[in-house]
């Protein structure tokens, strides 16, 4: 019975603390984008949208592919927003005529995130990992590791 009692107690305390951990990262992450509405202009506030043009090749003769009509448009995009990463995203239709010539129409979607957003969320895991080892040192000086001899 007591073992049943311990266990329970101990499981009981690290679903606590795992929520803890959970509620304290959440609020780091408010802190950590709390200046963002003074200073907007800070790497990690980045948060605005960009709405990249769809690009359509036209009917072309087979023996191309995306990337052909896709990469070039996407480096131009690059090069114009250097804030963001700008992927791109490819299809493709195709048209059989009478005599058996393919003609193909190939279409890009470019997608663009923001660069700065990344360092935000490096700021809440290395917050999480702080707390984290402060939580163990805690632990520590409280005589939590006793190891057992065999």
């Amino acid at each position: 019975m007591t073992a049943v009692v311990r266990w329970l107690g101990i499981t009981t305390t690290l679903i606590g603390a795992v929520s803890a951990l959970l509620l304290a990262l959440g609020k780091f992450g408010d802190a950590a984008y709390a200046p963002c509405k003074s200073f907007p202009s800070l790497p990690w506030c980045a948060s605005s949208t960009l709405s990249l043009i769809p690009f359509d090749s036209g009917t072309t003769d087979g023996g191309h592919n995306q990337g052909e009509y896709c990469e070039p448009r996407a480096a131009a995009y690059r090069a114009q927003n250097p804030d963001f990463t700008i992927t791109w995203r490819g299809s493709e239709t195709n048209h059989k005529d009478f005599w058996g010539h393919v003609t193909y129409n190939y279409h890009c979607e470019f997608v663009a995130v923001p660069n700065g957003r990344s360092l935000g969320i490096w700021m809440i895991i290395g917050g999480g990992a702080i707390g984290l080892l402060a939580l163990l040192f805690v632990w520590w000086r409280r005589g939590g590791f006793r190891l057992r001899a065999a």
